[in-house]
Parts: C-alpha cells; structure tokens; sequence
C-alpha cells in the first residue's frame, strides 16, 4: 500500500488531523527575506508533511536562514517531508531543496520543478479524464520513474452527457445523491452507472465512494506508486471511514 495523505488548508487542519490519517498540511508561507510563517497549525500536530502554500520574493542571501527555520519545523512537528504548491525561483529551489534532501526530509514538487531536482517527488493527477488508470500510470512511468511519483487524486463526482463533448464532464451538486445501483469499473478505478434524463437521454455518472478510492489507491500500489493525495476538502464527510479502511488495508 502507499503512504497517502490528506492534503488540508488551514480551515480545515484540525479536522483532518484529528482522523489519525497522515496530512500534507497548507498552513505555511514563505515571506519576503526567507521567513517561515504558518497559521492555524492544531497544536497536536506530529508527522504528515509541511505544505508551503506561497512563496514570496527569494533571494539567496535568505536561504540560510529559511533552511534553519524549515528544518526546524520539521524536526519539532516530526514532519518526513515538505510540499511546495509553489515553489520559488529555481535559483533558490535547488539549494533549498538539496539541503533538505541532505537532512533525510523528502521534498514534493509540481513537475515543472522537480525537473530540476534529483530525487524529488513529482505531484501528477490520479483521475482520468479519458483512456484508463492503467494508461495513465503508463504515460507517467515512461517519463518518471514510479518511485518518484505522488498522485494527487481527485474524488470522482461527474456526468457526462451520452454522447460526451467534454473529458472532464460536469460537477454532480453537492447535496445530489447517488443512485442505488452503481457498478465499479477496475479499467477506470471508480464506480460507474448510466441515468436516464427528463428527454429521455443518457447519462454517464462517475461517483467514488470510500471503497473505490481505496482501489484506486490499491492499483496505484501496484504499479509501484509510493505515494497518493486527497483532498480533505472533497472528502471531508467521509474523512473518518476512509482513514479508517486505509489503516485496515495497511494492516
């Protein structure tokens, strides 16, 4: 099994701590002159991973300073890594991220930037938006090895018209529920149905629940993927089973 994470900002860092599920928690920025600054941090937080939401103006005269303080954090909070959403200039992201590195801190990159890093890990998308997860995984691998690849996965909630015009369909409503019969697809990792429309028309619905994702998560482990991402945000009503179903399948 991978090591997967809620990814959480900081309005929802408390909750998504509390399911005992490893977090990449966006509650950090880096201000002008390499300052380390965080924000709604739960005070019991222990392990999981610092998430640098924003990154200022950096120069190198400040890395020093800003390494210290990060290395800090992390050893304080036990973090085993740092995520950047935005990294800063490759001028100052090499340096910052080998020393890092040097410290035994993995380091999670966009793919524009890890590029430029050794041994990082590269943040790619976990959903598909046509062909199959198998494919997919595919078309990453040849470019990345998969011991260097966290997929950021998104919770499935979509229709698509029959025929569709669209690869990434439409937003189901929040509050829309699901119909009783849903099929899973292994080609696709998520479950799927056809819905009838008021014209008489079809409907491909895409819907993950708490047992689908764990398979898609599964299937990533089986390609040799070491780690996965979700979002606390879209997962939130459902946060405590699915903590809950990945501590069990680890076990």
């Amino acid at each position: 099994m991978t090591q997967t994470f809620f990814i959480a900002t900081p309005n929802h860092a408390a909750a998504a701590t509390a399911t005992g599920l490893p977090c990449a928690l966006l509650c950090y920025r880096i201000r002008q002159g390499g300052v380390l600054q965080s924000t709604a941090l739960p005070r019991t937080t222990r392990g999981g991973l610092l998430g640098i939401l924003f990154v200022e103006n950096l120069d190198s005269t400040s890395l020093p300073r800003l390494q210290q303080q990060i290395l800090a954090e992390c050893h304080r909070r036990g973090y085993i890594g740092v995520l950047f959403c935005s990294p800063p200039s490759l001028q100052s992201l090499q340096p910052l991220c080998t020393a890092l590195q040097a410290q035994d801190l993995t380091v999670f990159l966009p793919p524009e930037s890890a590029a430029q890093v050794p041994h990082s890990i590269v943040l790619l998308p976990g959903s598909l938006s046509g062909g199959t997860f198998g494919q997919m995984v595919g078309d990453y691998t040849a470019q990345v090895p998969p011991n260097r690849i966290a997929l950021q996965m998104q919770r499935c909630r979509h229709w698509f018209s029959m025929p569709s015009t669209s690869p990434d369909g439409t937003p189901l409503p929040v509050d829309w529920l699901p119909p009783q019969q849903m099929f899973y697809s292994p080609e696709l990792c998520t479950n799927y149905c056809l819905a009838p429309k008021p014209d008489n028309k079809l409907e491909f619905l895409l819907l993950d629940d708490v047992t689908s994702i764990t398979r898609r998560i599964q299937a990533a482990a089986n390609h040799g993927i070491p780690y996965t991402m979700l979002s606390y945000d879209e997962w939130q009503s459902d946060a405590s089973a699915l903590a809950q179903m990945l501590t069990q399948t680890k076990e």
